[in-house]
């Protein structure tokens, strides 16, 4: 019969596997006496040199050859690992090196979240997805893709292949539209991952636009309702903070044009803007540097009559015969328009008989001519 036992062996190496699978053929350890007979009844147990969990290393008694024989055995950490053994006060041998490999792509996680960005410019630092198997190993080779939660268009989220490390990194990541943002990662028929939420502002100011025309107007009253301009960026987002300001294409004078800031929307509104003469109007809104948009044409009308004046005095006539030229008289605004539509008669200061001083109504200029 065998001796005491003196030594330990690996009968069977571990081979590669893949994490939580059993290591196939099963790892088999000899006790053996000084002689290399096989000692049996022995008890021997396995421990993992490198990372991770050892399953079905317990002990296991040598059967009649001397030999423990350890079914079941497995793995959950991936990478290059080795199995020790040990039995009473024998010296332990140490395995040869095996590879544990990521089992099948079992979830998908974000390592780097998407960050705070101006619409357009690439999100920094990279957005970074990680495909894990059931054990949270990374998962080479998977194709993940990115799509956009929010209104706007996701540049660079197509489809990328996971590294040695299970991560799918998106560069030159970007979204045109502001507003607070969010990504969903898919990779095959794994459940979608979700981002933290990310906010996207404006980029810089690239143009203005007339959100709403100037309407037809009485002179001197407020236009209603108010005139806005938007400042927007090269992807129509609004930008806030930008001065604006507002002038007349036509005779007379704008008041209320002066510079107003956009608001959070990129909106400048003008409140109280009206303007003196009357006629049809134009119009343009400046911003520093960019190109100055015009308006839509409007028709300033004569507020209510105010005065009237002799456009045409009467000269010197002889008795019975007609004026000439014409008198003529104006009706007036207050700010000095002419106003169409008003019954203008005229007396005789002095003895004497006018004929043709009769009603007259003015004409589109306020002129009533006799």
């Amino acid at each position: 019969s065998a001796a005491t036992a003196a030594a330990l062996t690996f009968e069977v190496q571990p081979t590669n596997v893949v994490a939580g699978a059993a290591i196939t053929p099963a790892v088999q350890v000899k006790v053996a006496d000084a002689f290399g007979n096989g000692v049996a009844g022995e008890s021997v147990t396995l421990a993992l040199v490198g990372t991770g969990v050892l399953t079905g290393g317990g002990a296991v008694v040598s059967d009649g050859s001397g030999v423990a024989t350890f079914s079941g055995l497995s793995v959950n950490l991936t990478g290059s690992k080795q199995l020790t053994a040990a039995s009473g006060a024998l010296t332990p041998p140490t395995s040869s090196a095996f590879t544990v490999s990521a089992a099948a792509a079992a979830a998908l996680t974000f390592e780097v979240q998407p960050t705070n960005v101006v619409a357009g410019v690439s999100i920094a630092p990279a957005v970074q997805v990680k495909v894990v198997d059931a054990f949270g190993n990374g998962v080479p080779t998977e194709l993940v893709s990115l799509s956009l939660v929010g209104t706007g268009t996701l540049t660079g989220g197509g489809a990328e292949a996971t590294d040695g490390s299970g991560v799918a990194t998106f560069s030159g990541l970007s979204v045109n539209l502001a507003g607070s943002k969010q990504l969903t990662a898919t990779s095959g028929a794994l459940t979608p991952a979700t981002s933290s939420a990310f906010t996207v502002s404006a980029a810089a100011a690239a143009a203005l636009t007339f959100e709403v025309q100037p309407s037809n107007v009485v002179a001197g009253v407020s236009i209603a309702p108010a005139v806005q301009v938007k400042v927007a960026d090269a992807f129509g987002n609004g930008v806030a903070g930008e001065s604006v300001s507002l002038a007349l294409v036509g005779t007379g004078v704008l008041t209320g044009g002066g510079a107003v800031v956009s608001d959070g929307s990129g909106i400048a509104t003008f409140s109280g803007l009206s303007v003196n003469l009357a006629g049809s109007k134009q119009l343009t809104a400046s911003s520093g540097a960019l190109t100055p948009p015009t308006s839509s044409a409007f028709t300033v009308s004569a507020a209510a009559a105010a005065a009237l004046t002799f456009e045409v005095q009467p000269t010197n006539v002889v008795a019975g015969a007609a004026i000439a030229p014409a008198v003529r008289v104006k009706v007036a605004d207050g700010l000095g328009n002419g106003v169409a539509g008003e019954s203008v008669s005229l007396a005789l200061v002095g003895t004497g008989v006018l004929t043709g001083g009769g009603a007259v109504v003015s004409d589109s200029s306020g002129v009533a001519t006799f």
